[in-house]
């Protein structure tokens, strides 16, 4: 039987730290285990949850902790950062093109 390694993420600051450090390590993670699919105010199916936070890089990781606190002081940093990373990899890759954009 194969190992399935798992991470659950509440969005917290220890689970997050913990699936940072993971990324970081390098170590396997199969799976990123959340169970609340409310973002912000809306909510969405859990496979498309599913599908973004998998989708998630190490680059996108780094956008979101490089944008936290721009928007000034958060009310509900777990809401904050839980939407951070559900929208990185669309918000990631404009980014990059504005950048791309702005040089070219």
């Amino acid at each position: 039987m194969k190992d399935i390694h798992s991470v659950s993420v509440s969005g917290g600051k220890d689970s997050t730290a913990l699936l940072l450090l993971m990324i970081e390590r390098g170590s396997p993670i199969d799976v990123v285990l959340y169970a609340d699919t409310g973002i912000g105010a809306h909510k969405y199916p859990m496979d498309l949850v599913r599908k973004r936070m998998e989708s998630l890089t190490y680059e996108h990781v780094c956008y979101v902790l490089d944008n936290l606190g721009r928007a000034g002081p958060v009310r509900n940093p777990h809401g904050y950062l839980l939407a951070l990373l559900f929208n990185a990899p669309a918000s990631c890759n404009v980014a990059v093109q504005a950048v791309f954009n702005a040089n070219n």
